[in-house]
Parts: structure tokens; sequence; C-alpha cells
């Protein structure tokens, strides 16, 4: 029964990712480097102890991974300025992350954390605002 629960809703995150717009698709990656960030965060707060340092070095190498497919993604070409400013702020997240990690740490964290936050909500709005193909003008009347 649980092998069943489980792999529908395997099933259901492969169908949502497959089919998510390119917006989306980043949405789903700083929603998910946000949430490994916050699970270290939250054990570096609590004073975590040498138990807990696999867990934190587990959720910041998620998050490194997906800064990694973050930076991997950017097309220079296309993207001209904005490409290369992400490219500045992706380095910034790893250089912190990394440093986090080390450490063992909190302090670079809370400025990551802030920075992914307004970089999701910016990729909410452009796609929030994105026009609806299903939803043409007819201009020819």
């Amino acid at each position: 029964m649980m092998n069943n629960t489980h792999g529908g809703y395997s099933a259901y995150k492969n169908t949502k990712v497959m089919t998510a717009s390119q917006a989306k698709l980043i949405i789903m990656l700083y929603s998910e480097a946000i949430k490994q960030i916050n699970i270290a965060l939250d054990l570096m707060n609590k004073n975590a102890g040498v138990a807990d340092y696999t867990q934190i070095n587990t959720s910041l190498n998620k998050a490194l991974d997906i800064v990694g497919e973050l930076t991997a993604s950017l097309d220079f070409e296309k993207g001209g300025d904005i490409a290369k400013n992400l490219f500045s702020v992706y380095s910034f997240f790893t250089r912190e992350i990394n440093e986090a990690n080390l450490t063992k740490m909190p302090q670079q964290l809370p400025e990551v954390l802030k920075l992914m936050n307004s970089l999701s909500d910016a990729w909410k709005a452009i796609d929030t605002n994105k026009p609806d193909p299903t939803r043409s003008v007819n201009i020819a009347g």
C-alpha cells in the first residue's frame, strides 16, 4: 500500500515537472533550494551537534546542486547582461553556501535566502504576467 502511494506521488511529481513551463521549473528549483537551506539553517540555529552535521551537509549540497542547475541553464547569448548578473549572483550563492557548510555556521545563509526569495518572487511575477496562449484575441473579427 505504501509503495503504491509513493509511486503515485512520484508519478504526479514527474508529470508536474515534465509539463511545467520554464518559469515554473525555475520557481520549483528556487523553492527546493530555499527549503533545503532553511532545513540547514534551522539545525545550525539550534546549535546542532555532530549528529546533525550529516543532515546540514546533505541539505546544503542539495541547494548547491540546484544553484549549479540554475547556473548551467543560463544562456549568455540570449540573456546578455541579465545572464551575466545572474551568473554573479549564483557564484555568490555557491561561495556563501559552501562557506556555511564548511564552518557549520549560519551567518551567510540569511542573505542567500533573502536574495533567493527575491529572485523566486520575480520569476513568479513573470510567470503570472505572461500571456495565456489559450486566450487569443481575434483581430480579424
